[in-house]
């Protein structure tokens, strides 16, 4: 009797170890004291940011740690501008969270799509996030240390992940097209045999090498993707 295995690939099993080393990490902001009060309670944004970021795929988690930074940091900008230099009521601060979700719609882009989805909903965070502890409708205090702790998370995430985790996709690119470049050479080669009828194997074992090849296609495409979204490290 076949024992399940624990992870489904290898590639879950170090996806598992980046996330636990991670979150590890972001703890620390938390457990430690003095760490805590220097944050003034807000370390756990770190780890939050964290288990929203980390992506199986190192490229994929670069990328969508830029989008966090850069939305959430526009929506805070536009967050204290709206606040503190109109001097609104929260009445109006949930309108201008309303307005800045509808535009960050009408401009998303399916390529960015995290980004435009962070930048929509943040607004309303940062309007009325601070609202049971400050008596005004938004503290720049409040927005400035959520900022700051979404930056330490994408900091980590980039520094971690280059200086132990870093494995770039463009080697398994490489690798993945040298093997559908033997596949085609394959079912080319069967598909000639069978058209010229010096081939005895049923024609299924064709189906099952095109099966193969879209399966080896589709894989390298991801690949590509991935590669795609890697920031240049070096030359």
């Amino acid at each position: 009797r076949r024992v399940p295995r624990l992870w489904g690939s290898r590639a879950d099993a170090i996806w598992a170890a980046r996330m636990a080393v991670h979150l590890l990490l972001a703890s620390l902001w938390v457990a430690v004291p003095s760490w805590s009060r220097r944050v003034d309670g807000f370390g756990m944004w770190v780890g939050i940011s964290i288990a929203l970021l980390v992506f199986p795929s190192s490229g994929a988690t670069f990328e969508r740690s830029v989008d966090r930074f850069v939305g959430n940091s526009v929506a805070a900008a536009y967050s204290i501008f709206v606040a503190v230099v109109f001097l609104i009521g929260k009445r109006w601060a949930a309108f201008s969270a309303a307005l800045w979700a509808f535009v960050s719609l009408v401009c998303w882009k399916p390529d960015r799509a995290y980004l435009y989805f962070v930048s929509a909903w943040s607004p309303s965070i940062f309007l009325f996030g601070a609202a049971p502890t400050y008596a005004t409708a938004i503290s720049p205090y409040y927005v400035g240390f959520r900022i700051a702790m979404i930056m330490t998370a994408c900091f980590q995430l980039l520094v971690v992940e280059v200086l132990v985790f870093w494995r770039s996709a463009r080697g398994d690119v490489d690798d993945e097209l040298r093997a559908w470049y033997a596949d085609l050479a394959a079912f080319l080669e069967r598909a000639a045999a069978v058209a010229d009828g010096d081939d005895s194997r049923p024609r299924e074992d064709l189906v099952s090498r095109a099966a193969a090849l879209a399966a080896r296609t589709a894989g390298a495409a991801r690949l590509l993707d991935d590669a795609r979204r890697e920031p240049t490290l070096g030359g």
